[in-house]
């Protein structure tokens, strides 16, 4: 099942991460305009066909303006994607052109479909415990009781008090959490 872009970093954080990291070398290879190669010859050979974009702004711009100009452009904007410094819209191609235009737009691209790639849980499972040298442990004569071992989680969220997170004696294992405060 293919889901777009910024479906999924609406989703799960996690997945934008990863999504985030890709979309940059998208727009690294983009003209003056803000808009990458692939939307430029949409807009130039279907200016009027309406397409889903990504926006992404210039570091500390607010949403507002490239919002407000969306709307002028006769486009309709989505919901703010905080991890990527931007947002959602669906306008014609030509429009989504003359959007990368605004100062304080950094990129404009299209939103892609992304589909899962064609991995097997059973060879993830297979191969894993290979990949961090656990069977060398497993044989070892020295027991590995993962005492001294922190592990750090990436994630939307985590309850602290849940029972997978507690210690023998009751109180949490979650000894840190760090929040980051979203662009606005």
């Amino acid at each position: 099942m293919e889901v777009s872009i910024r479906k999924r970093i609406r989703w799960r954080v996690p997945a934008a991460l990863a999504v985030a990291a890709l979309a940059v070398p998208a727009s690294a290879g983009a003209h003056s305009t803000g808009a990458d190669d692939e939307l430029l010859q949409l807009a130039a050979a279907k200016p009027t066909k309406k397409v889903d974009v990504i926006v992404q702004l210039e570091a500390g711009k607010e949403l507002r303006g490239p919002l407000r100009r969306v709307e002028r452009l006769g486009g309709d904007a989505d919901d703010p994607l905080p991890i990527i410094g931007g947002f959602g819209a669906r306008l014609s191609a030509g429009q989504a052109k003359k959007l990368a235009e605004d100062s304080d737009v950094s990129a404009v691209t299209l939103d892609a479909p992304v589909a899962p790639q064609d991995v097997r849980a059973s060879d993830i499972a297979t191969a894993y415990p290979f990949a961090v040298n656990a069977p060398q442990t497993w044989n070892s004569s020295l027991p590995a009781t993962g005492k001294g071992v922190g592990v750090a989680v990436i994630d939307t969220g985590i309850a602290g008090g849940l029972t997978d997170f507690k210690a023998d004696d009751g109180s949490s294992r979650v000894i840190a959490s760090a929040q980051v405060q979203a662009p606005s």
